[in-house]
């Protein structure tokens, strides 16, 4: 039970750490766009997943580049709920983030770049339970604010391609972003 709790704890410590695990852009880079060979349509999606309690949850954001590489963002909003219950211990764990994502693009040593800021606010709810041979008792009841504007860093090359992929894993909690392109036909 104690590690249980020691495990739930440390969540609450590292909610807001999500944003900051992004692969935040390198300060050599350039900003000046030269005009991109095409518009870019396609969509930059975020996997949220976690073990305890288990947790799978995803939201997708359309995406439109303009060839001076200002990117435009369709608003996205992931929700998510988890819980679990073990002998004497109940954890729920419920939130909902709001995001709403901005970017361009930029120069990287000769490497053509998006830097995008997830712009993500909300809060998270955790709840853990006790059971005392009778009844759930609650002992644990958090409110915690989320700010996730770490910044992030795709290859146009791999967004094409494939699709450019930052993960992260906070320990108890892992992200997944993933930024798929195609060229506009204009």
């Amino acid at each position: 039970m104690k590690r249980f709790t020691r495990a739930m704890l440390s969540v609450a410590t590292t909610v807001g750490v999500l944003g900051a695990l992004g692969g935040a852009c390198p300060s050599n880079q350039s900003t000046s766009p030269t005009a991109l060979d095409h518009r870019y349509v396609g969509s930059l999606n975020l996997l949220f997943t976690q073990d305890l309690p288990p947790i799978s949850e995803s939201v997708t954001m359309e995406v439109q580049i303009s060839r001076d590489g200002r990117m435009t963002f369709q608003n996205g909003t992931l929700q998510y709920d988890g819980e679990i219950t073990q002998e004497d211990m109940r954890l729920r764990r419920s939130g909902t983030v709001v995001l709403a994502p901005t970017g361009s693009w930029f120069n990287n040593g000769g490497v053509d770049q998006f830097q995008v800021i997830e712009n993500g606010i909300g809060e998270e709810q955790l709840q853990q339970w006790a059971f005392d041979g009778l009844t759930w008792q609650l002992t644990l009841d958090q409110t915690i604010p989320i700010a996730w504007n770490g910044g992030l860093a795709f290859e146009l090359a791999d967004a094409v391609m494939a699709g450019s992929v930052i993960e992260a894993n906070a320990g108890l909690y892992r992200v997944r972003w993933t930024l798929a392109l195609t060229p506009a036909l204009d």
